[in-house]
């Protein structure tokens, strides 16, 4: 008899591929999630910089109706329960619970860096600050000021309404304003790990369910901070409390999901993930030229149907979904076929998904940077190509020399 390992599966017995497989062994960190994370980060990085090139015919949801939003959000909550579970079995839930505090100040404290030095690195001569410090609805082609009544800073005494923008994260780059959403994200996290040290994640996961309701019914928005607009709390808690759920039961659910009921989960994500993909890569909007895409649903029915399950902001159920098994498929290909991927694309995103956050900080200036480029706002998607190999290749550089990580968070 064969026994059987991982997600998807993979048999103990002597095959080609075996060799290919994820170290089963392995005791360190799980390289798989950091792939994952340096792919999000990816799509963000391209998604963020913004011009059009070929890297928006991987980013531009040709994976499905998911972004590197959800996959970063998702995959955050992952880390938080693999890395806080140890932390609360060795040392109790208060010292994780305190970790956990200090990690959101930590996070708060570097959003509102991050918008000061955004501002201020817009303002300098040659630099086309209108990237960072405004949004433009695609819409409506309305742009809005993401620093309104900045200029109050320059009276004296400062008006503190001024300041309590900085602090309740009311400002800053549109690039950046998920952030926020972590900083309130590392705060749930603790009564979270309270519910799963206790047994109660059935009851935790209802509960985030009970809250993503709410919102779909209410739309409300729980604080004045930036990120509410885009990324919505009571939704978009819902991919990280799960994800905070599957981190913490990580070693129970590779346990069930031996034999068939692991092959069983990723053939129904697979088929849910290939659907999802079929169904974008029908999006009648087309970037530029080189951007393929299906025609064979119709686009009236295709809007449609986008507008009803997929918008990214209220987080509606089919992009859930869509995210989950992206995910879970993501997972167990990395499993089986560890080797070829990681030699074929883990240099380069491994380690960017390792410095997430120093990566996810840095790319707020190149973003100003690319913007004052001429040569890069002509619309030449060879080009804008080019930039953004650049780009993407020089903060890969930055993190595997560690350039002023005594200072950046990662």
């Amino acid at each position: 008899m064969s026994a059987r390992r991982g997600p998807a599966a993979i048999p103990a017995t002597a095959a080609p591929h075996q060799s290919w497989a994820y170290p089963a062994a392995d005791p360190g960190r799980d390289r798989r999630i950091d792939f994952l994370r340096g792919l999000a980060m990816l799509f963000v990085v391209v998604d963020h910089v913004g011009i059009v090139s070929l890297y928006h015919l991987l980013s531009q949801e040709r994976i499905g109706a998911v972004s590197g939003a959800e996959l970063f959000v998702t995959l955050s909550g992952v880390v938080v329960g693999i890395v806080y579970k140890k932390r609360a079995v060795a040392q109790g839930w208060m010292a994780a619970a305190s970790k956990l505090v200090s990690r959101a100040l930590q996070l708060w404290m570097v959003t509102i860096a991050v918008a000061t030095t955004t501002y201020l690195v817009a303002m300098l001569p040659g630099v086309d600050g209108r990237a960072v410090t405004t949004w433009r609805d695609g819409t409506t082609g309305r742009s809005y000021n993401l620093y309104p009544e900045i200029e109050d800073f320059l009276r004296y005494p400062v008006p503190w309404r001024e300041v309590e923008r900085f602090l309740l994260l009311e400002v800053g780059p549109s690039q950046f304003n998920v952030m926020g959403l972590y900083v309130a994200l590392m705060l749930v996290s603790a009564p979270v790990l309270w519910g799963l040290m206790r047994g109660r994640t059935a009851v935790v996961l209802a509960l985030s369910w009970l809250l993503y309701g709410v919102f779909r019914l209410s739309e409300a928005r729980l604080l004045p901070s930036q990120f509410e607009d885009p990324f919505p709390l009571l939704a978009w808690q819902l991919l990280f409390v799960h994800g905070m759920a599957v981190g913490y039961h990580r070693e129970a659910i590779g346990r069930w999901a031996r034999g068939w009921k692991g092959e069983a989960v990723v053939t129904v994500a697979a088929l849910v993930a290939l659907v999802c993909l079929y169904f974008t890569w029908n999006n009648p909007y087309r970037e530029s030229g080189y951007d393929f895409r299906l025609s064979v649903i119709p686009p009236d029915l295709f809007g449609w149907a986008y507008e009803r399950f997929f918008k990214r902001t209220p987080l509606d159920l089919g992009r859930v979904v869509n995210a989950a098994a992206v995910l879970v498929v993501g997972y167990a290909l990395l499993s089986r076929w560890w080797r070829p991927l990681d030699w074929a694309f883990g240099w380069f995103l491994a380690p960017i998904g390792q410095a997430s956050l120093y990566v996810f900080i840095v790319h707020v200036y190149w973003t100003a940077i690319v913007a004052s480029i001429p040569a890069l706002t002509r619309g030449d998607v060879l080009i804008n190509s080019l930039g953004h190999t650049v780009v993407l290749g020089v903060i890969w550089l930055m993190v595997r020399h560690r350039v002023f990580f005594r200072f950046v968070p990662r």
